[in-house]
């Protein structure tokens, strides 16, 4: 019955998607970050049908409809005999096609979605090295930072996060890139770069699941507000740092880096700038303009 169990999957990360979006709010509303309503929801999807498959006796008060044979009544006295069909010796019984029959081909598909998506990010981990060893290490206003010809501002590396800049970087103002180091170690100060890797392994194991990639993108989301809201709070002017937002999105780089970036989709940059004029007073938006 894996289709029965993969539609309540997909019902159960949809009602994690309407938690992770009220607990977003309240997190936003109290101050805390927001992020971990996504992570919330990530683990929420993946660990409650785990426990319904793995423990079925504590979910039997859900109820998935499944097709049953239908039993004819035996005949009564004075009813008409029906004539029955007649089957011929050693003939193999017909069998009626139901949702198990679709088990193995759900399976396989599952199997190759998942080993697909792995490969992709194997592939994109393996350029991200190769291009790793391309990039020369300096020493930027007293920061130890990885400078690219083209990817970034980004964090890259789990163990060993680096931050990596490209080198146009080089050529902006000292606060400028002060704003942008601030940025990035932000991420890997929160160890962001390892909850986006354990959102990708998620993934990995149900990538058929739809709900799950829309709480992965609300989480990258999320987890560049949390970082914007803390350098706001280190003393960055909200004007100067959302310039800088707009500026950098439209001179990022076409090749993406497998970490937290400053550069994100347009939609992204969208949001955080609506976030930060939302989060402060007016009169302190347009003084610092």
């Amino acid at each position: 019955m894996i289709a029965a169990w993969m539609l309540y999957c997909v019902a159960i990360g949809l009602a994690f998607v309407v938690v992770g979006h009220a607990l977003e709010r309240a997190l936003h509303l109290a101050g805390r970050q927001t992020r971990w309503a996504w992570s919330l929801a990530l683990a929420g999807t993946l660990l409650v049908p785990a426990a319904a498959w793995l423990l079925p006796d504590g979910f039997r008060t859900v109820a998935i409809p499944v097709a049953e044979p239908v039993v004819t009544p035996p005949e009564r006295e004075g009813t008409r005999p029906v004539a029955a069909a007649t089957v011929e010796p050693g003939a193999p019984a017909a069998r009626a096609f139901g949702p198990s029959n679709l088990d193995r081909p759900l399976v396989w598909g599952w199997g190759a979605a998942s080993a697909g998506l792995l490969l992709v990010l194997s592939v994109a981990a393996v350029r991200l090295a190769a291009l790793e060893r391309r990039w020369r290490a300096m020493v930027l206003d007293g920061r130890s930072v990885l400078v690219s010809d083209d990817v970034g501002p980004a964090v890259t590396g789990l163990w060993d996060a680096r931050v990596v800049i490209p080198s146009w970087a080089l050529d902006l103002s000292q606060q400028e890139r002060r704003l942008i180091l601030l940025h990035e170690e932000e991420h890997v100060r929160a160890g962001d770069p390892w909850l986006l890797a354990l959102a990708r392994v998620v993934l990995v194991l149900a990538p058929w699941n739809p709900a799950l990639w829309w709480q992965v993108r609300n989480l990258r989301l999320a987890v560049e507000l949390d970082c914007d809201a803390r350098v706001l709070a280190r003393g960055a002017r909200a004007a100067e740092y959302g310039d800088l937002l707009l500026s950098v999105g439209r001179r990022r780089a076409r090749r993406r880096v497998f970490g937290a970036a400053l550069g994100d989709p347009a939609s992204f940059l969208a949001r955080r700038v609506q976030r930060m004029v939302a989060t402060l007073p007016r009169w302190r938006w347009l003084g610092a303009v």
